[in-house]
């Protein structure tokens, strides 16, 4: 068995051995002390944190409340589609009658 088999086999040892509060401490301070250069290390902290920061915008922007202009183009929207759906319906209903014409045009 190599050094690098036995050292994982203890690792595992020591994991199994830890409560859940430790394993999250350690699983947080494997991750804040990944291997690489100071750069790299640097570059992913603030990647972390400008996603966290881009989390906590959207959430925050999610549970808020439309507008009163995006609550009136939204029901302009939902006017839109209700006539759209009654075009189509009354477009099929003068094609299966044979009409050269739609009520909605006259």
């Amino acid at each position: 068995m190599g050094t690098l088999e036995r050292r994982a086999k203890q690792r595992a040892q020591r994991l199994a051995k830890m409560t859940a509060e430790e394993q999250a401490q350690y699983r947080a301070w494997r991750q804040s002390h990944t291997p690489g250069p100071p750069e790299a290390r640097e570059a992913r902290k603030q990647q972390r944190k400008q996603n966290a920061e881009i989390r906590a915008r959207g959430a925050a922007h999610a549970r808020s409340e439309p507008s009163a202009e995006m609550r009136a183009l939204l029901d302009r929207i939902t006017d839109l589609k209700a006539m759209q759906k009654e075009l189509t319906k009354q477009t099929e209903q003068m094609v299966e009658d044979g009409r050269e014409e739609c009520e909605i045009f006259r």
